[in-house]
């Protein structure tokens, strides 16, 4: 069974890794090129958090977001079989484990950081 605390953890340890990485920060710019920011939402079993990227940083937030460009809602284990490839994230969205909400486009660049930070939060 996935532990939703180390998943968390995982996440603040992306956030401070994509502020400390310039290529992340590279990416984060391309991305948010004309806008403000973004933020994305997650609902990992009973926990609520989110994430503000801005054009040269990010910041974890605790808590549900009133604003989210996109709200990822998993059981721990559909977030940790979606991230270590055990399961595809089309395979748990019709099981019903995993929900995106709003702009899935927003998916990629966030992927696409989070694999230049090395980081990938799981439990």
């Amino acid at each position: 069974m996935a532990d939703v605390k180390k998943i968390v953890e995982g996440f603040k340890q992306l956030v401070d890794a994509i502020n400390k990485s310039a290529p992340a920060k590279g990416i984060l710019a391309k991305w948010l090129e004309g806008y403000v920011g973004r933020i994305h939402a997650f609902e990992i079993d009973d926990k609520k958090f989110h994430i503000v990227f801005w054009p040269d940083k990010a910041k974890f937030v605790d808590g549900e977001s009133h604003t989210p460009d996109i709200v990822i809602r998993a059981t721990a284990d559909a977030w940790n079989d979606m991230v270590t490839g055990k399961k595809k994230w089309s395979q748990l969205l019709n099981e019903g484990t995993l929900f995106i909400i709003g702009a899935a486009n927003e998916i990629q660049p966030f992927i696409q950081i989070a694999m230049t930070a090395g980081v990938i939060p799981s439990g």
